[in-house]
């Protein structure tokens, strides 16, 4: 049971969902008055800026300048095709978002049924769903229906 104490001068009930009204917010001003300064940037966009940064790297002893993101990127393809299990692993967890950007900007990923037939078989080594990455197989031939 709640207890209902009656403000005699306000001649208001203080309950459940009634707060006394000299402790309500006051209009026109924050509820978080000290809250995230103006022109504070997010996490977010902190890295993103951190990602943009150019670095310059040795390719092919020819040096250039490159993101920070593309070298990051560059590193995981490489280290994935000399068998690292840990960055084959995370490009294929990365591989659906890829696609998607990918086909937004009209060029086509895995639609060659070796490719997919290659990428099915590193799945199930790593035992790894192959639908949740790839998806379901389709073929190619017109009028096919499953």
């Amino acid at each position: 049971m709640t207890k209902k104490i009656k403000l005699k001068a306000q001649g208001y009930d203080v309950g459940f969902r009634k707060p006394p009204k000299h402790t309500r917010f006051v209009k026109g001003q924050s509820g978080n008055p000290n809250g995230r300064p103006k022109g504070k940037r997010n996490w977010a966009t902190v890295l993103h800026s951190i990602l943009e940064k150019k670095v310059t790297v040795i390719e092919n002893g020819r040096s250039k300048e490159v993101t920070k993101w593309e070298a990051a990127t560059t590193q995981l393809a490489n280290k994935a095709a000399g068998g690292d299990t840990n960055a084959i692993r995370l490009l294929l967890q990365i591989m659906p978002t890829m696609e998607n950007q990918l086909a937004k900007a009209g060029i086509p990923v895995l639609n060659d049924e070796q490719d997919r037939k290659v990428v099915s078989e590193l799945l199930k080594r790593m035992k790894v769903p192959v639908t949740k990455i790839i998806g379901p197989a389709s073929s190619g031939k017109k009028g096919d229906s499953k």
